[in-house]
Order: structure tokens, then sequence, then C-alpha cells
């Protein structure tokens, strides 16, 4: 497959070799764990270089979007939940409940599309690719903070909810 489907035989035993298929399948086990404790990835079939070097590089991306995205699914949940634990049972919890179940049965990649298509296409307010910090990385951790924040969002409500429950009978006697 890596070869093409009019590889010569003499071609795929060179490949075999070079990609170690022709040791043993407990020998290449061995070797590809003592590879992953030292930090030998191995290389990509793709690119043709390390693959931790691949994956250090996107690193750099991914580490700011979800440090982006994990502090707005903290700030947003916390409201949130605070908000409907303090409206138990009132028209306030209610709704934000509902809001939080829709964004837990919103998947991500949709709710993404749909950011796109009214930040960047109709309104223009923002671009639409490319990764510079700031506003540029506003959208994709909006998206990907959707479904944690409703997630977090119904467990600070719950916990908040039944922490305010045991401490009505404290409250009452002041």
């Amino acid at each position: 497959m890596l070869m093409g489907a009019d590889a010569s035989p003499d071609a795929v035993r060179a490949l075999t070799v070079k990609l170690g298929l022709d040791q043993p399948l407990h020998y290449r086990y061995v070797h590809w764990i003592v590879g992953m404790l030292t930090g030998d990835l191995g290389n990509s079939y793709v690119y043709g270089t390390p693959v931790a070097g691949l994956i250090a590089e996107r690193l750099t991306l991914t580490i700011p979007l979800a440090i982006m995205s994990m502090s707005m699914t903290v700030v947003l949940a916390l409201s949130a939940g605070l908000y409907t634990a303090a409206n138990h049972n009132r028209f306030g919890d209610a709704s934000v409940m509902s809001l939080t179940q829709f964004g837990i049965a919103l998947p991500n990649f949709w709710f993404a599309i749909l950011l796109i298509l009214l930040f960047s296409v109709k309104l223009q307010w923002l671009s639409a690719g490319g990764f510079a910090g700031g506003t540029k990385a506003s959208l994709p951790g909006s998206s990907r903070c959707c479904c944690m924040r409703s997630a977090a969002g119904v467990v600070v409500s719950r916990t908040s909810a039944t922490a305010l429950d045991h401490n009505a009978p404290l409250r009452r006697r002041r």
C-alpha cells in the first residue's frame, strides 16, 4: 500500500526489511515499547521526519488553544452552575439547564461550522483560518468550550444546589 499496486517484489522486500516487518512480532513489540519509553516514536511515513518532532511542532498551537478553552470553560461553567443553583426550580434555572443540555448534545464540529459561518462569513468579525493567537484563536477555543462548559455547568449546578440544600437548616436558624 505504501508503494502502490505495481511495486516490484524486490522493492516490497526492501521496504519490509526497512520497516522491520521481517522480524518476529514479539521483537517488534518490545522494540516499540523501548522506543516509546525513550521518546523515539519512529518516523512519519508521510513526512519522512521523526514523529516526536511533528507532535512537538503541533503542541505549539494545541496548548494555547487548550488553555484558552479550559479558561473559558471554567468561567462559564462556574457562572452558569452557580446561577442555576441559586435560582433552583425557577425559570432561570430551567432555561440555563435547557441550554446546557443543548450544548451537551451539540457536536463540537457542527458548532464550530456555525461559528465560522456567523462570525467569519456573515459578520466578517473574525478570520476563518490561520492561527496567530488573540482573536484568531477565539473561534476554535469557543467551539471546543461549548460541550465542556455544558457538562461542567451541570456538575457545578447540581453540586452547588446540593450544598445549598444541605445548608438550608443552618440558614433558617440565623
